[in-house]
C-alpha cells in the first residue's frame, strides 16, 4: 500500500499553495490505522478543508465507522485549485489526511453528498485521486463509490459516478452494511461481492436496479414519547462514536456540535430538511450535557452551538439552558441557539440564552406578506417580530437579520410562482420593522429552488432574469437603515438545474467538470458563465429547461425512485393547501392526515394546547387569528458585553504557567492564529484552571514568542498562560503533550506565582533577541541546479 507523506514528499509544493494547513493532516483526535486494516474507506464531504471539517454528517460518520472492527475511515476533501494543479504536475495521487493513502486505494470512497453545487466537486476528488469517473469504467482494483445526504435525494444526476447512493440517517443501518463489506473483503471477495451488499440493502439507491428505494430512518436517536414529538426516556450513549479530529485551522464553524433534536415539526412546504429528517425526535437533557462535557473537556471546545431545524421546539428548551449556563460558565463556554422560531422565542430564553455569548437576531421571515406566508405553512407576522425586537434592544441588542425568498409560490395551482409585488412586500415589511424599532437590518434575500420531496416539487422556478429583476426592485425600495444582501440568482438557478435534473444531466456536468468548473458554491470559484454557455447548446438546452419546471402532477418525476417515506398523496394534498392559503397543523406522532412516516399509534399531548386543529383539516387563510409564527435565531454577532457568570477574584494572586515545546512536522504549516488556537483548546482538555479575559469574549490570557513563517518547525517555543491557583505540575507535560496534536513536543513546564503589587513578568515577544536559523535546500532543482548553488545566489543577492 502506498503512503504518501505531505510534509516530507510534498513540502515544497505545499511551501507554494495557499493554507497548507488543509493537506498536512496531524490534528488531535484523528484515528490513524497504517497497520494492514482489511477494509478501508475514504470519507468525505466534497467541499475545501474548512468547509467539510464543519460538517456535523462527517464527524458523526467518522466515530462511527473508525469504531467497527477491522475498519479504518480517513478523511479527503476537495484539493483547492492551486493545489489540485500541483498534485497533476507532480504525478502524485490526492491521498487521505490520516494517513496519506491515495483515495483509488481504499475500498470505499463515501461522499456526504449535503447540496447540490458539490457535483464537480465530487469529480474533482475522483480525478485528483486517481478513481474512473464513470461507474462503468472502474475495475476490480478501484473503490466502491457511495453517495448519502441530503443532497442525493434525486440521485439521477449523479448516477454514472457512483456505484450506489444510500438513503436517509446512517446510525441504524451504515455499520452493519460496512461490517459485512468488511468480513467479505478480508475472506478475499471480490468487488462484485461488496457490490452485492449494497444492491441488497433497501435503503441503497443502485443505478441499474429499477427497485423503488425506502429512506432509512434512525429508532435510537429518540423514542417515542409525550409533548408532541420523539423524546428519548433515559440518556443514552453519545453519538460521537469513537470520536473525531478537531481541526488544527480556522474552519467556517469553529465550535462544537451538539445536535439537540432531529426533524421539525412545523411542516413548512418549502422546506426540504423538514421532509428528509421526518418525524422529529429530542435527546433528553442528561444526554445533551454529557456531550457538551465532552466537547469542552475532551476535545477543548468553548463555543458550543445547540444544533437543530427548529430548536424552539426542544420541549425544555429553557431548563436546557439554564442547566448548561449553570454548568459551564465558569469556564468561559458560551452556548449558541440556531434556529428559534417567532413563536419560541420568550421572556425566559432571553433571559438565559442573556447569561452566555450576546448575539444578533435572525428573522427567516420568507415571504412578506401574511397570504404567502400561509401559502408556505410559516406565520411570521410583523407584529410578533416588532414585539421580539422591541424586546431584544432593550436587552442590548442592536442589530437584526431579516432572510426573505423571492420566487415562492402563491396561491392558484401548482407552477405559479409569486407575483412581481414581492418586491414592495419586502420593502414594506422592512419600512414598518424599522420605524417601529430603529436598529440596524440586514436584509438577505435568495432565489427560492422547488427541492424535491416537497409539496412545492412540481412548482417552476424563477429565471434569472426574473430573479434579478426583483432584486433591483428590493434594493431600490428599502428605506435608510437597512441594507441588502442578495444571494447570486445565477447560482441558485444551477442548484436548480442539478437538484431537479434527470439522467442527461450528469453528462451537464461532466462537460462543465471537464471544461475547468470547480467549487461551484464559491463565488470566486464558480464559472456560472460556462455552465450557462454548455445549457444552452442544442445537447442541453432541454435538459437545463426542463428541470427550471413546471411539472404536472400526472408527470413521472425524475427523483420518483425515491421514496422519503413522506407520500406523494399528502404532498399532492399540501401543495393543494398551499394553492388555498390554507395552514396546516404541526407534526405529531398521531395525526388525521398522516404523512406516511409518523406513528399513529401513540397519545400524544401538543404542547401548544387544545386551540391547534389537526394535520388533516387545515385552517383557512382568512382566519388567521391563530398562526404559527415561525423564524427567530440568534447568529454569532456582537450586540453588547455578557453577562454569564465570572470565576472570583484571586485575591491579588496570580499565576503563570510557561511551557517550552517543539513543533515540527505537519504542525509546522500551522498560521500563528492557528497555534493560538490549538492551545486555548489544549488548556480545556487538561483540565488547567485558566484565567479568562473580562469582556464580550472571555479568552485564555495568553502570550507566545515570535511568530514563524510558515512551513518552518521550531526547535524552541514558549507560551505563557494564566491560571487562577497553583496546580501540580510534576505530570503535566505528560499530559499537555497527550492531549496536542502530532509535531509538538513538550520540553519542560514551570509554574510562576508573584505577588500582588511586585514586577510583572515580561512576555515571550518583550524578552525576544533572535532566532537561529537552521536552512535545508534541496538537492536538486527543476532549473538543474543544486540546492547549495541556489541558496549561494540568493545569500549573494
Amino acid at each position: 500500500m502506498t503512503r504518501i507523506s505531505p510534509t516530507e514528499d510534498l513540502r515544497t509544493i505545499l511551501n507554494r499553495v495557499e493554507k497548507p494547513g488543509r493537506y498536512v493532516g496531524g490534528e488531535w483526535g484523528s484515528i490513524s490505522s497504517w497497520d494492514e486494516v482489511p477494509f478501508r474507506i475514504a470519507l468525505s464531504f466534497p467541499e475545501l478543508y474548512e468547509v467539510g471539517m464543519s460538517n456535523t454528517a462527517i464527524k458523526l460518520l467518522y466515530g462511527l465507522l473508525n469504531r467497527l472492527p477491522g475498519v479504518a475511515c480517513e478523511r479527503v476533501f476537495v484539493p483547492a485549485p492551486d493545489f489540485e494543479v500541483e498534485l497533476a504536475r507532480a504525478g502524485v495521487p490526492l491521498y487521505t489526511l490520516e494517513t496519506g493513502v491515495p483515495v483509488h486505494e481504499h475500498d470505499v470512497l463515501a461522499f456526504s453528498f449535503g447540496f447540490e453545487l458539490l457535483a464537480t466537486n465530487v469529480l474533482t476528488i475522483l480525478k485528483a485521486g486517481g478513481v474512473p469517473l464513470r461507474a462503468a469504467d472502474r475495475g476490480e482494483s478501484d473503490p466502491l463509490v457511495i453517495l448519502g445526504g441530503p443532497g442525493a435525494t434525486n440521485p439521477l444526476p449523479m448516477a454514472p459516478f457512483v456505484d450506489g447512493v444510500f438513503i436517509g440517517e446512517a446510525e441504524g443501518v451504515l455499520p452493519a452494511l460496512i461490517s459485512r463489506m468488511a468480513e467479505l473483503r478480508a475472506q478475499g471477495a471480490p468487488r462484485s461481492a461488496l457490490l452485492s451488499v449494497l444492491d441488497d440493502n433497501p435503503a441503497v439507491w443502485i443505478p441499474t436496479s429499477n427497485e423503488r428505494t425506502r429512506r432509512a430512518i434512525w429508532s435510537g436517536f429518540g423514542e417515542q414519547g409525550n409533548g408532541g414529538g420523539v423524546v428519548a426516556a433515559d440518556p443514552i450513549e453519545t453519538t460521537f462514536g469513537a470520536g473525531f479530529p478537531v481541526p488544527s485551522i480556522a474552519v467556517i464553524q469553529d465550535h462544537g456540535v451538539v445536535e439537540i433534536m432531529r426533524g421539525c415539526p412545523q411542516g413548512c412546504r418549502f422546506c426540504h430538511a423538514g421532509v428528509y429528517y421526518r418525524p422529529y425526535r429530542m435527546k433528553p437533557i442528561g444526554q445533551i450535557l454529557r456531550e457538551v462535557e465532552w466537547l469542552v473537556e475532551h476535545l477543548g471546545y468553548r463555543e458550543i452551538s445547540l444544533s437543530s431545524l427548529s430548536t424552539g421546539d426542544y420541549r425544555d428548551l429553557v431548563e436546557l439552558v439554564n442547566c448548561l449556563t449553570k454548568r459551564f460558565s465558569g469556564q468561559g463556554v458560551s452556548f449558541a441557539l440556531p434556529s428559534l422560531r417567532v413563536n419560541s422565542v420568550t421572556l425566559p430564553i432571553f433571559e438565559a440564552i442573556s447569561k452566555g455569548k450576546r448575539s444578533g437576531l435572525t428573522f427567516a421571515v420568507e415571504s412578506a406578506d401574511e397570504l404567502g406566508q400561509a401559502v408556505n405553512n410559516k406565520m411570521v407576522p410583523l407584529e410578533r417580530v416588532i414585539e421580539i425586537a422591541r424586546e431584544a434592544r432593550v436587552r442590548g441588542w442592536q442589530h437584526a437579520k431579516l432572510y426573505f425568498m423571492i420566487g415562492l409560490p402563491k396561491t392558484g395551482q401548482a407552477g405559479e410562482s409569486a407575483d412581481g409585488d414581492e418586491a414592495d412586500q419586502i420593502a414594506d415589511y422592512v419600512r414598518r420593522l424599522r420605524r417601529a424599532v430603529p436598529m440596524e437590518y440586514i436584509v438577505n434575500v435568495g432565489t427560492f429552488v422547488p427541492k424535491p420531496h416537497t409539496p412545492f416539487q412540481w412548482d417552476r422556478q424563477l429565471s434569472t432574469t426574473e430573479a434579478l429583476q426583483r432584486v433591483a426592485a428590493i434594493r431600490s425600495a428599502l428605506p435608510r437603515g437597512a441594507k441588502l444582501r442578495a444571494g447570486n440568482p445565477e447560482s441558485s438557478w444551477l442548484e436548480g438545474v442539478i437538484s431537479r435534473g434527470s439522467i442527461q444531466t450528469a453528462d451537464l456536468i461532466e462537460a462543465a467538470f471537464e471544461n475547468g468548473a470547480r467549487l461551484d458554491a464559491w463565488d470566486e470559484h464558480a464559472q456560472i458563465p460556462l455552465w450557462r454557455e454548455l445549457a444552452e447548446t442544442e445537447r442541453f438546452r432541454a435538459v437545463a429547461e426542463r428541470a427550471m419546471g413546471p411539472f404536472e402532477f400526472e408527470d413521472s418525476l425524475p427523483w420518483a425512485s425515491v421514496d422519503l417515506g413522506v407520500n406523494q398523496r399528502y404532498l399532492r394534498t399540501e401543495r393543494e393547501r398551499a394553492g388555498r392559503g390554507e395552514l396546516t397543523q404541526r407534526c405529531a406522532p398521531e395525526c388525521d392526515g398522516p404523512c406516511g412516516v409518523c406513528n399513529r399509534n401513540l397519545s400524544v399531548r401538543d404542547p401548544r394546547g387544545d386551540n391547534g386543529t389537526d394535520a388533516g383539516g387545515g385552517r383557512a387563510a382568512a382566519g388567521i387569528a391563530e398562526p404559527e409564527p415561525t423564524g427567530v435565531s440568534p447568529s454569532m454577532e456582537d450586540a453588547g458585553p455578557p453577562v454569564a457568570d465570572k470565576e472570583p477574584e484571586q485575591h491579588g494572586r496570580e499565576y503563570q504557567l510557561i511551557v517550552n515545546y517543539t513543533k515540527t512536522g505537519s504542525v509546522a504549516f500551522l498560521p500563528h492564529l492557528a497555534l493560538v488556537r490549538t492551545f486555548e483548546r489544549l488548556w480545556n482538555r487538561t483540565g488547567v484552571p485558566l484565567a479568562l479575559t473580562q469582556g464580550y469574549h472571555p479568552k485564555p490570557k495568553m502570550s507566545f514568542g515570535q511568530p514563524l513563517p510558515l512551513g518552518s518547525e521550531s526547535e524552541d517555543e514558549l507560551v505563557i498562560v494564566n491560571v487562577y491557583k497553583n496546580i501540580l505540575i510534576e505530570s503535566l507535560s505528560e499530559s499537555l503533550e497527550r492531549n496536542l496534536p502530532d509535531g509538538f513536543t513538550v520540553k519542560g513546564v514551570v509554574l510562576l506565582h508573584h505577588e500582588k503589587g511586585s514586577p510583572r513578568i515580561p512576555t515571550p515577544m518583550q524578552s525576544y533577541g533572535g532566532s537561529l536559523y537552521r536552512i535545508a535546500v534541496q538537492d536538486e532543482h527543476p532549473s538543474g541546479a543544486s540546492g547549495g548553488e541556489i541558496l549561494d545566489d540568493a545569500l549573494r543577492n
